[in-house]
């Protein structure tokens, strides 16, 4: 399950995998960490709030769909604690950078 593919994720190469890239290494000046290059990171935990302030922001009403929704629990509780550690040490940057708490 989850925590299986979170438990082997760095030693089986998945992290490898460009749909993982850690996000300071997309959005930030390569050498100047932590220069953030866009003016503005919207988050998927605030979305509605988000895509109305950009909507301000470029004035443009933009409005956003959710097709695919999931019905399990909460993302955190997925995680067995190996699984938490090994994903919470590789994307430490991130998760501080982006105001996550662990």
């Amino acid at each position: 399950g989850f925590s299986d593919f979170c438990e082997q994720f760095i030693e089986a190469g998945w992290c490898n995998d460009i749909h993982f890239t850690p996000q300071h290494n997309i959005l930030c000046d390569v050498g100047s960490y932590p220069n953030i290059i866009p003016d503005y990171i919207g988050k998927i935990e605030t979305i509605k709030e988000d895509i109305k302030n950009i909507s301000e922001k470029i004035g443009f009403n933009l409005t956003i769909g959710h097709d695919r929704k999931s019905s399990h629990n909460y993302y955190r509780e997925m995680y067995s604690p190996k699984a938490r550690r090994i994903i919470e040490e590789y994307f430490a940057v991130d998760l501080e950078l982006f105001e996550y708490s662990y």
